[in-house]
């Protein structure tokens, strides 16, 4: 069951990324960490009162992806929409400052900018709080997105989606999205969720991490067996190329076909 990769297989993987081209469509969050310290309860009730002393703010969700393509030597490429807001302004800035294309940020006026909040003393999270809308985007958003997407899959090597399940990503973002990438020749990875498995049918690669695969499948995994019976099954189900299930750790892997 232990199929970690070798150290060498490992080099050769992040090699690659040198000079590749990931156009990354998802769910752009900002991730927010307050750091600071604990030194008494609060009068008005039993909560513990953080003394801030750091303020973070690094890109999330979607653009994590392309952020770690970019950190690996690669060129990424975002799509995904923003709020006309505060985090919105900064979020397209931090973009900017990693080297990272701004132009397929779409702003939303009628959402905010997803931003998730983590307050955290001594090393412990106290307590973390959401600013997010999950409805569906406004249909004149959805057509800028998808016309960005038209544009730029072309110059890409490979296109990924990231689906965080906030409103962005739906079954027909998915199927133009994966038409594009067919009439290019442009393979289509996803890194989905549970509940929008039945959106990836026709695309490359679907990887799900082991208790999706599970929860997608209905198969309990716990051994090699249980693991390409739920891969069997989703490659049924989806008609794509290939799917990929993992755990954390590398303890529970698997690539079919």
């Amino acid at each position: 069951m232990n199929r970690l990769l070798s150290l060498k297989r490992a080099k050769s993987i992040i090699e690659r990324f040198e000079g590749a081209r990931v156009l990354v469509i998802g769910d752009l969050m900002m991730d927010h960490f307050l750091w600071g310290k604990v030194r008494r309860i609060s009068p008005e009730a039993p909560v513990p009162v953080v003394e801030v002393s750091r303020e973070d703010l690094m890109l999330g969700g979607s653009a994590n992806v392309a952020n770690n393509v970019r950190s690996l030597g690669g060129g990424a490429l975002v799509a995904g929409v923003v709020g006309r807001d505060d985090d919105g302004r900064k979020f397209v800035k931090l973009l900017r400052q990693m080297g990272i294309p701004s132009d397929g940020v779409i702003t939303d006026p009628r959402r905010p900018t997803t931003t998730k909040t983590r307050i955290i003393a001594h090393s412990q999270q106290v307590v973390r709080f959401d600013r997010e809308k999950k409805d569906l985007l406004d249909g004149g958003v959805t057509l800028k997105l998808g016309r960005y997407i038209k544009k730029n899959a072309g110059a890409a090597d490979v296109v990924v989606i990231s689906d965080y399940s906030k409103g962005l990503i739906t079954e027909g973002l998915v199927a133009e999205t994966s038409r594009v990438c067919r009439s290019l020749g442009k393979p289509l990875v996803v890194d989905p969720k549970v509940e929008h498995f039945d959106y990836y049918r026709g695309v490359t690669l679907v990887t799900p991490n082991n208790l999706e695969a599970s929860l997608a499948s209905g198969v309990e995994i716990t051994d090699d067996e249980s693991l390409h019976k739920a891969g069997e099954f989703l490659l049924a189900r989806l008609g794509c190329e290939g799917v990929e299930a993992g755990a954390e750790g590398g303890q529970l892997c698997g690539r079919l076909p």
